[in-house]
């Protein structure tokens, strides 16, 4: 069982034309379990559950009132992001990353209160489309500009807070590291 192979991410490499091409990261059961010793003693013997990412977090951080005001709108709830799996750090400049509990893991920083989905690798391309609008009209001018061609089906158009950006993120995450973005942003700002 710990020689069985999985995979653990999708990478890119660049071909030095402009493009990058994707590639599955594989890695074995066994590898993955010795890397995740802050699991419960249990999930250590079970690398199963570990490679299935069903392991929950045994300790749940409380943080305190003055931490809790500097959350960013719209996250997820901390306590049940934990109960979850996940963990949640806070950086001495107040920035929220939120880890979640896939093998290996993704971390979602939110520097300014906003997800920084391409720091995390999670953005697929950018467009810059203008001001933004609506979002059937703002995913359809993203679709028509970007260099990589219309989104994948299991991606979404997430408006980046500089209010001109389109990133193409997976569906999953983007729902996943819940946030205030630049559509909240842009319609409070008109208000």
């Amino acid at each position: 069982m710990k020689n069985t192979p999985i995979p653990v991410a999708v990478r890119t490499v660049d071909t030095g034309i402009g493009m990058k091409l994707p590639y599955i990261e594989s890695s074995t059961v066994g590898e993955v379990a010795g890397k995740f010793s802050k699991a419960s003693t249990a999930a250590k013997d079970d690398a199963y559950q570990l490679a299935k990412g069903t392991v929950k977090n045994p300790e749940i951080v409380k943080f305190t009132e003055e931490q809790l005001s500097t959350k960013p709108l719209y996250s997820r709830n901390p306590e049940k992001w934990q109960k979850k799996g996940g963990e949640i750090e806070i950086s001495e400049e107040g920035i929220w990353t939120y880890i979640d509990w896939e093998i290996p893991p993704n971390r979602v920083s939110y520097p300014g209160g906003f997800p920084n989905f391409k720091s995390a690798g999670l953005v697929r391309q950018e467009v810059p489309i203008g001001e933004f609008n609506r979002y059937d009209i703002d995913f359809a001018k993203a679709d028509e500009l970007a260099s990589n061609g219309t989104k994948l089906d299991e991606n979404t158009w997430h408006h980046h807070q500089d209010l001109t950006t389109m990133q193409e993120v997976s569906k999953e995450m983007h729902r996943r590291f819940r946030h205030m973005g630049g559509m909240s942003l842009a319609k409070k700002l008109k208000d």
